[in-house]
């Protein structure tokens, strides 16, 4: 669920920075407003950063690491029914 939130408030500022570029390039913005469209751009920058880094520590730690323990475990239970059925 807040998956969903994040995404709109992302998508949310996306129009907001996509009608400040529209509006400053028609001439109708202050140097203030340009600021804010550019303290925007960076936030939104840096929040796909931090998703690219997100995604590096799932897909290069944890999966590995839930991967090792699942197969231990898994081995384990096999190897003690194999064990338990012939002995």
């Amino acid at each position: 669920m807040a998956d969903i939130e994040d995404t709109s408030v992302v998508l949310q500022s996306i129009d907001m920075i996509n009608s400040l570029e529209e509006l400053e390039e028609d001439g109708y913005l202050s140097d203030e407003d340009t600021s804010l469209s550019n303290e925007l751009a960076d936030a939104q920058r840096q929040w796909e950063e931090s998703l690219q880094q997100l995604s590096k520590l799932l897909n290069w730690v944890l999966l590995p690491l839930m991967g090792k323990y699942l197969g231990r475990r898994m081995a384990k239970t096999l190897w003690s029914r194999f064990i338990d059925h012939f002995i």
